[in-house]
């Protein structure tokens, strides 16, 4: 792509002991369990993610993931997932945005 971004694609299943933050060479598709309390997944940052896109997914029955952006602010509109459910997360360049399945 014209930005150089380059993109692991796959899978990846993580368990959390704090906040965690993305990096664009992470699996792009990701199981995040938060591990007993709630917890923010920090996005990479914007400029450097044009047409970037992660689908995570909670598995948790108990605590909920807070997508935040590259400098640990809440998304417009707000980035939570859930008790058990899954988002997509794509980058415009300029902005991340949670869409909802």
């Amino acid at each position: 792509p014209e930005n150089g971004l380059r993109v692991r694609l796959g899978y990846s299943v993580l368990t959390l002991t704090g906040n965690h933050t993305l990096t664009n060479q992470d699996a792009q598709f990701l199981s995040i369990n938060p591990n007993g309390s709630d917890r923010d997944i920090i996005m990479p940052l914007e400029s450097a993610s044009q047409g970037s896109f992660f689908f995570i997914s909670n598995p948790s029955s108990s605590n909920k993931l807070v997508i935040k952006d590259s400098s640990g602010s809440a998304l417009s509109p707000a980035g939570e997932i859930g008790t058990e459910k899954q988002f997509f997360v794509v980058c415009d360049g300029t902005a991340w945005q949670v869409i909802a399945p």
